[in-house]
């Protein structure tokens, strides 16, 4: 397939300067680092730090977590008072991007800080190169100790992504338990340590103790489990050529999907309200999390990143579920990063980041070399420094498994997002056509500008080509590809969290 559409180039000046690479560093910026210590810029103070340790990171990630789902982006209901407190102490990113709207292909770029194109990893059964170094591996070769609690096998085995660490812990439910990463941070005390979390309370199906549901909402048990089983469904009818390592659209079961989302759309209230319950779940895991923190008294050498991997759709778009589009839904996820010497606190910050920037910001954090990463370190935003930049590619879909024929016709399998500040721009790679949107006067992507700006439209759509140029994968045609086989165990927890049958 070819990427070489003749497109005049971009006639904006500023978009012009764009730099052509998914989150390039924008002047990466690193703390002077002496032996392990942490110094300040002015290079005048230490952070704060555990008098009685040494510093720690936890990344604190909620699967399928949307952003405007959460009181600190301006939901109107009680779902997360816990996180909503903790940020008034902590740096918002306010656009925030997934590089993909599914766990796979976007915590491999979080955890690598490889974009898409670049790691290749786009469906089951692929894994991140070994000769690519995680984030895990870069600490724990420099002598930081390192601890993965994982509920989604696609962040662990599933992925190659279990390697680096000290202890790997394959968390057989979709809550990770806050005592265990406390009193693993408590026993590190006195060496660098770093935790990786990455919970799953709000992906499907959903499931959440009842308190949650009381607090907002809830229906019958018989009615919840036929909603669930009507999303599990639906999601192996769009799975099943994948499944039989056929062509995506082989079997025609087109008029079925067609009935099932019919019917699940009736259902979306009550839906939005069981996702709810589940985001409420993770805020008050989060919660108990930085308590114990504060109570071993490790909080305050902690530097704490939440963020999600993607969000969920729930008919915005005509679909549930993730993974069918680059819509705001499933990649403007929530990013708070709460710094253990107090910058950014308070600050709300308007600048355009990414996943990508996590590991070279947790380096930086670390006083080791961020070189050969695409993302850069957030730093310099907590300090206050301008992040008005150029556009930058935030998110990148390459679908080789799921078939939805409604999806397929509008879309195609292959996206690509630019996002400019408010604006964002997304190329339909396979149909050639280019969609715009306002997100700040629009967040929820309902209404296409490009017909109402042209020019603005085919210079984000230019950018995105020429990103994505000699880039793609070679088989893109996007046949069903042989992969690796999956272990039991792995299979196991898939199946627990609806990936399979």
């Amino acid at each position: 397939m070819s990427n070489a559409a003749a497109v005049p180039p971009p006639t904006r000046a500023r978009v012009l300067r764009t730099r052509l690479v998914f989150g390039t560093a924008l002047g990466i910026v690193t703390f002077a680092a002496v032996g392990l210590a942490l110094i300040d810029r002015s290079g005048s103070r230490p952070l704060a730090t555990d008098p009685r340790g040494a510093p720690r990171v936890v990344v604190y990630l909620v699967d399928t977590l949307r952003r405007d789902r959460l009181g600190v982006y301006g939901y109107d209901k009680p779902t997360s008072p816990r996180l909503d407190a903790l940020a008034r102490d902590c740096a918002v990113f306010e656009r925030a991007y997934a590089p993909a709207p599914w766990t796979l292909p976007s915590v491999v770029s979080l955890l690598t800080s490889q974009d898409p194109l670049a790691h290749g990893v786009f469906t089951r059964g692929q894994r991140a190169d070994a000769n690519t170094r995680s984030l895990a591996e870069a600490l724990h070769g420099r002598g930081w100790r390192t601890a993965g609690f994982v509920t989604n096998p696609f962040a662990g085995r599933a992925s190659g992504l279990d390697r680096g660490y000290d202890r790997f812990e394959a968390v057989a439910d979709q809550a990770v338990d806050a005592a265990s990463v406390a009193e693993w941070l408590d026993e590190a005390r006195g060496t660098p340590a770093f935790a990786y979390v990455h919970s799953t309370e709000p992906h499907k199906p959903y499931k959440s103790p009842q308190r949650f549901r009381e607090r907002l909402g809830d229906v019958s048990k018989q009615r919840r489990q036929q909603l669930n089983r009507q999303v599990r469904i639906l999601h192996h009818l769009t799975n099943w050529d994948f499944r039989r390592q056929q062509a995506k659209g082989e079997t025609r079961n087109d008029a079925q999907q067609v009935r099932l989302r019919r019917e699940l759309a009736k259902g979306a209230a009550e839906l939005s309200m069981f996702y709810d319950a589940e985001v409420a779940w993770a805020d008050d895991n989060l919660g108990r999390l930085v308590d114990a923190l504060h109570e071993n008294g490790t909080w305050s050498s902690t530097l704490l990143v939440f963020i999600s991997d993607h969000g969920e759709e729930i008919f915005e778009h005509g679909d549930v579920s993730h993974g069918q589009s680059l819509y705001a839904e499933l990649v403007r996820v929530p990013m708070v990063i709460c710094h253990p010497g107090g910058l950014g606190a308070g600050r709300r910050i308007d600048a355009v980041v990414s996943l990508l920037d996590v590991m070279p910001t947790v380096l930086a954090h670390a006083g080791l070399p961020t070189d050969g990463l695409a993302g850069h370190d957030l730093t310099p935003l907590l300090r206050g420094v301008d992040g008005a930049g150029d556009a930058r590619v935030t998110s990148v879909r390459v679908n080789r498994h799921k078939y939805s024929p409604a999806t397929e016709a509008q879309r195609g399998a292959v996206n690509v997002a630019v996002t400019d500040g408010r604006w964002r721009g997304i190329w339909n790679v396979q149909g050639d056509t280019v969609e715009l949107y306002d997100t700040d006067a629009d967040p929820g992507e309902q209404r296409d500008r490009a017909g109402d700006d042209p020019e603005r439209a085919a210079a984000l759509g230019a950018l995105a080509r020429q990103w994505a140029a000699g880039r793609w994968p070679t088989d893109l045609q996007l046949e069903a590809s042989k992969t690796e086989a999956m272990d039991e165990e792995t299979i196991r927890r898939l199946r627990a969290i609806g990936y399979l049958p």
